[in-house]
């Protein structure tokens, strides 16, 4: 589908909408209720704002999404929502549904002052990896952090060479020591001669937080080389602050 007849498809749709409020708009005042463009006992919603930019999920999940209005007291808080992409993610009144892989715009409008916002929806597929499939690996030894705080429910940090998953860390303990461990894989480029070391593949390994509760992600700040070592020991940890 071309750009061009996305957006006249897109043009299509609000302009269907505006159609729609303005209806439902002479319908109610024809009936002697309420009309909320005049009415000055009516709250109108000053600003309507969605809470994130962007927000990330994994094929299946499904989540809410709540918008937020200034001032707070609203007397109709109603939402019409619409996607760019429904293979993407589809909605239900206020529930996001994750269908495919892939980047999709939620886009919200009030009812009331037809106030928008829009957020971007990533949908990606569960971080899967086989840790037999990589003939080497670096070993990470980490202390893992969000906002200060030791990692809960089911929040995960992923070690990746791009896009593609290599780790995912798994939390232990030893001697009453929390750590978090990464087995990160990679091929090994040899270009050694007899009795010379090996060389490893130059990968740049970065670490990815993602929080299913709040469908928000962030990426680690630093990166590593992948050399073979271990990085980090039980007595002294990596540090992974997110």
């Amino acid at each position: 589908m071309s750009y061009k007849k996305k957006e006249s498809d897109m043009k299509a749709l609000h302009q269907r909408f505006n159609i729609l409020l303005i209806t439902l708009g002479a319908l109610v005042t024809s009936c002697g209720m309420i009309d909320m463009d005049t009415d000055e006992n009516v709250q109108q919603a000053y600003e309507m704002q969605l809470e994130n930019d962007t927000l990330y999920a994994v094929v299946g999940d499904s989540f809410m999404v709540r918008p937020v209005f200034t001032p707070e007291v609203v007397s109709n808080v109603e939402i019409f929502w619409y996607t760019d992409f429904d293979s993407i993610i589809r909605v239900m009144n206020d529930t996001v549904i994750a269908m495919g892989e892939g980047e999709a715009y939620l886009h919200a409008i009030s009812v009331q002052d037809r106030k928008e916002d829009s957020l971007l929806v990533v949908v990606m597929p569960g971080w899967r990896f086989d840790p037999y499939s990589w003939p080497y690996e670096t070993v990470v030894y980490a202390d893992v952090r969000y906002n200060g705080e030791p990692l809960s429910g089911n929040m995960m940090v992923g070690a990746f060479v791009g896009n593609e998953c290599r780790a995912i860390g798994e939390v232990k303990e030893w001697n009453g020591v929390r750590y978090t461990q990464f087995r990160i894989g990679s091929e090994l480029f040899n270009y050694a001669e007899p009795g010379e070391d090996e060389v490893y593949a130059s990968e740049t390994i970065r670490f990815m937080l993602y929080d299913p509760a709040t469908h928000l992600m962030r990426e680690h700040p630093e990166t590593l080389t992948f050399d073979g070592e271990a990085h980090g020991t039980l007595s002294n940890l990596y540090q992974l602050y997110f």
